[in-house]
């Protein structure tokens, strides 16, 4: 019998965890570079993001990082991989297609969740 405070095997059996599920979560990637800015898509919030990418962000966010972190995940084989907010700077059009495109490489649409961030819009 069991003294108070010991395990039995049944409880220890119960505390072994396996993980069914396999959640990657990739937030605030803002993709670089940025793409020429027409004239008709200026307004004062892209100008305030554009000096704020020019002095500051440009030196955080790399590239070759985030393509390295998206190689790891992918040999982890994640069952899913939640993208979470920014993965534009402006909130440009083409932004938007770089975006597309680059979430296409992180596989299959249904294994994937995107959501939008402040910088997206």
């Amino acid at each position: 019998m069991a003294g108070a405070g010991s395990m039995t095997e049944a409880d220890r059996r119960s505390t072994d965890f396996t993980p069914d599920f396999t959640l990657a979560h990739l937030s605030d990637v803002h993709l670089s570079p940025l793409p020429p800015i027409g004239a008709r898509h200026w307004n004062l919030k892209r100008l305030l993001g554009w000096l704020n990418w020019q002095r500051r962000r440009r030196h955080l966010y790399s590239r070759d990082v985030l393509d390295r972190i998206v190689a790891d995940i992918g040999e982890q084989a994640p069952d899913h991989i939640a993208v979470t907010g920014d993965l534009a700077n402006l909130g440009l059009p083409a932004e938007h297609e770089a975006a597309l495109a680059w979430l296409r490489t992180l596989g299959a649409a249904e294994r994937a969740t995107v959501i939008p961030g402040p910088h997206d819009i």
